[in-house]
């Protein structure tokens, strides 16, 4: 079976909202522990995070790595997670995602060993 690695972009500079969205309380949670609770059991090998101001997210105690070309946005970011990844296939969510769902993530995952399959 081939590797899986999950990232998570948290690189945004939050602009239009004016805080920080990774943070934003959501059901007593900040929406990226949301995100970390939805991804956790798709059978990664790793969970890395992309982050330009990694010690907002040292608690999280994720391997964290800032973007390689700075100032390109969400692109930037998915470059930064492939270029980090140290798996065959990489899943790029965002930390603003919170209500993932894990069963269409694995389905997902799932087609990656299909006949055909790149």
């Amino acid at each position: 079976m081939s590797t899986l690695t999950v990232a998570i972009s948290a690189g945004g500079k939050s602009s239009r909202m004016g805080t920080d969205k990774s943070f934003v309380p959501l059901l007593g949670k900040p929406m990226i522990e949301r995100v970390i609770e939805r991804v956790s059991s798709l059978g990664q090998n790793e969970t890395i995070l992309i982050t330009n101001r990694p010690d907002e997210y040292a608690y999280l105690k994720l391997p964290m790595f800032s973007d390689v070309l700075p100032e390109k946005g969400s692109l930037g970011g998915i470059y930064t997670a492939l270029h980090y990844s140290t798996s065959e296939y990489t899943l790029c969510v965002a930390c603003d995602m919170p209500f993932l769902n894990p069963k269409l993530l694995r389905y997902m995952i799932a087609l990656r060993d299909e006949p055909g399959a790149p």
